[in-house]
């Protein structure tokens, strides 16, 4: 039986049973009576769930929510860490060339797809017609930069199912999570087999009971591989997985306030080596550029070839704006350098809302205008097999 420890501000430690149902309730006197109901459903497995919804439920009572009340629940959320699974964690001798599947073909390009309000990407190969999978009949990925979907009031944002590639049971494609917000891993509702993928996940501080349950259900099935807040990065064949933090940058900083989610994520810097040049691209999933680490900004400061826009083209930063954090384009490549943003339709938070900031990025495409996916790579090489593209 698969327990989970957790501890509120008044109940103390209770443990909870997989496949039961729960409710939390706390009585909290500030100036009124009310409560904060809490409920937590493991009744149903992930994979069976409705796949519109996932069936956690989180609901504060009246009066509506403030500043005390927010703090309370925080503290509820913070029993959902992944403090208790320390077993998961991947240390010096977790090997990533066997993660990555010894990554037997050199990666050349990134896709971007049209998810709706959400984030999905792979890194692979524009073309090998000798490494297709014979159970879609598609160029397989290396691994997915997250499998996201959107959700609540941004799920009609999904307007095409994608036929993604997830390998076999046996052989199955690598995922790794930038961060634990839901449009960024929700994809696991439309596709059940990527639970049967390895997945890389960051650790942060407080991941939500709907990102709780992904990661039991991950861990029952010997998927769930935790990267630790103290590992700053690793590089394997081109390609730098990163843990994004103020703590990494130099000089340190100082940080006045809880950490958001955009602040402790994974991100990726791929360098395609494409004869004697290198082209770089940046996916930085949702977190803000200033937490990107000094010496993972040097190996780009001449420029990037291309670059997935943080938060979808939204928000960039914490506390005062400043544009100078934005990556600046490559321009020696002919100015052929492409920013992507990948966002919905009519979405809930008016995003791209930042894209005019992206100033000298004058080459930007928008998963919402195509079909399948946005593609970048090395332009010469788009331009070479655009008709079989």
């Amino acid at each position: 039986m698969n327990i989970l420890y957790t501890k509120t501000s008044n109940i103390g430690q209770i443990k909870l049973k997989i496949n039961e149902w729960f409710m939390f309730e706390e009585n909290l006197k500030i100036n009124s009576n009310y409560h904060i109901r809490y409920y937590l459903d493991f009744s149903t497995p992930i994979e069976k769930e409705n796949n519109e919804e996932d069936n956690i439920e989180f609901v504060v009572g009246l009066p509506t929510i403030n500043n005390i009340e927010k703090n309370e629940l925080i503290k509820l959320e913070k029993t959902f860490s992944l403090s208790n699974l320390k077993e998961n964690f991947i240390n010096e001798q977790f090997s990533f060339q066997k993660f990555f599947n010894e990554l037997k073909h050199e990666p050349n390009c990134i896709r971007v797809y049209n998810v709706g309000q959400a984030l999905c990407c792979s890194i692979g190969h524009l073309c090998k017609k000798d490494h297709i999978c014979h159970l879609c009949k598609r160029v397989p990925p290396i691994f997915y930069y997250d499998f996201g979907a959107p959700h609540g009031r941004d799920k009609h944002t999904y307007q095409k199912r994608i036929n993604f590639c997830l390998g076999s049971k046996k052989n199955s494609i690598p995922i790794v999570l930038s961060h634990w917000h839901k449009d960024h891993w929700f994809g696991v509702h439309f596709e059940r087999s990527a639970l049967d993928c390895p997945w890389l996940v960051p650790e942060q501080e407080c991941i939500g009971p709907h990102g709780i349950k992904l990661a039991y259900e991950l861990k029952s099935r010997d998927k769930l591989n935790i990267w630790p807040s103290s590992k700053p990065s690793t590089t394997i064949d081109g390609i730098t997985i990163f843990f994004c933090s103020p703590f990494f940058c130099s000089p340190i900083k100082k940080v006045q306030r809880k950490l958001h989610a955009h602040d402790t994520g994974l991100s990726i810097l791929c360098e395609f080596k494409i004869g004697a040049e290198i082209d770089k691209f940046l996916l930085p999933g949702d977190n803000r550029y200033e937490v990107i680490p000094n010496d993972i900004k040097k190996l780009f400061e001449e420029g990037l070839d291309g670059l997935v826009a943080t938060h979808h083209g939204g928000c960039y930063y914490s506390g005062i704006k400043c544009k100078s954090l934005i990556p600046t384009p490559n321009n020696n490549n002919n100015k052929q350098s492409k920013i992507v943003y990948s966002y919905g339709k009519n979405n809930s938070h008016n995003h791209p809302s930042y894209f005019q900031d992206y100033v000298g990025w004058a080459n930007s495409e928008n998963t919402e205008d195509v079909i399948d996916c946005v593609i970048l790579a090395n332009y010469k090489i788009l331009e070479k097999i655009k008709l079989l593209l």
